[in-house]
């Protein structure tokens, strides 16, 4: 019977073997024997960068990556090397996704070949609040907001990096853009009646979630001085009582003494 020999007899790594056959005997032939080869490919081994996250303006993560496709129970402890993995996001790139890469560098071994995948680092908007400053006003003297506003007086921003700006917000009251010279003196506030900022612009605000919140609009009372008119008695042992009538002055909006309450006394 044919009997096998040489290198391939109990191979199990990856490599190319000798089959060397032998045994064989007649009468009639002269038997030679030419060898064969027995090659055991290496298995595949997949690595695969692990995708990451992170806000616009943080620091990479931490690269890490996974490998698969191990048979025989074997693991990482037959490999020599690692691989590289790396990414072109800084601080600075925008929101979005980048690839994270993974190449062979001086990962090897024995009875493995490798293949790469790439993961993904996602890099989600930072929060940006901004927030209306407080304004205030006297009765009688509208107070304009806009829609060009610039100014920590006007608002401010909080969790801008990378140097990226706010340069303008909308302001507005109940939707307009200037409270009226006629609106009662109170203070103001909340998301219905107070100061509203919207419609920011600037620099690198595409790399945001924006919170936008509101102010406190106070409207002063308006000073209004009442005066006593002079008058005169001629002495005849009676108390002065009562009074000549009075004067305003400090009324505005076309308003009269019919916007008072109450009476002279």
């Amino acid at each position: 019977a044919v009997a096998y020999g040489g290198t391939s007899q109990n191979a199990i790594n990856a490599a190319t073997y000798t089959i060397v056959p032998s045994g064989l005997t007649s009468a009639n032939y002269t038997i030679t024997y030419a060898n064969g080869s027995l090659t055991v490919n290496k298995a595949g081994l997949t690595v695969t960068a692990d995708n990451k996250s992170k806000e616009y303006g943080a620091a990479n993560p931490s690269l890490t990556y996974t490998i698969t496709g191990y048979v025989n129970n074997e693991t990482a402890a037959v490999l020599t090397g690692a691989p590289t993995i790396a990414t072109t996001a800084t601080t600075t790139t925008g929101a979005g996704t980048v690839a994270i890469t993974a190449a062979a560098n001086n990962l090897a071994a024995t009875n493995y070949s490798f293949t790469y995948a790439n993961g993904t680092l996602t890099i989600n908007p930072k929060a940006l609040t901004i927030t209306a400053a407080d304004q205030s006003t006297t009765y009688g003297t509208a107070l304009v907001l806009g829609t060009n506003n610039t100014g920590a007086t006007r608002y401010t921003a909080t969790g801008l990096v990378n140097s990226d700006t706010v340069t303008a917000v909308a302001l507005a009251q109940n939707s307009n853009t200037t409270v009226p010279a006629t609106q009662g003196a109170g203070t103001y506030s909340g998301s219905t009646n107070g100061i509203l900022v919207s419609g920011a612009t600037g620099t690198g605000l595409a790399n945001y979630t924006i919170t936008y919140v509101p102010s406190t609009l106070t409207i002063n009372q308006k000073a209004l001085t009442v005066t006593a008119a002079n008058a005169t008695k001629t002495y005849d042992g009676q108390a002065y009582t009562g009074g000549n009538g009075v004067t305003y002055s400090g009324f505005v909006n076309s308003e009269t003494a019919s916007a008072l309450g109450g009476a002279v006394a």
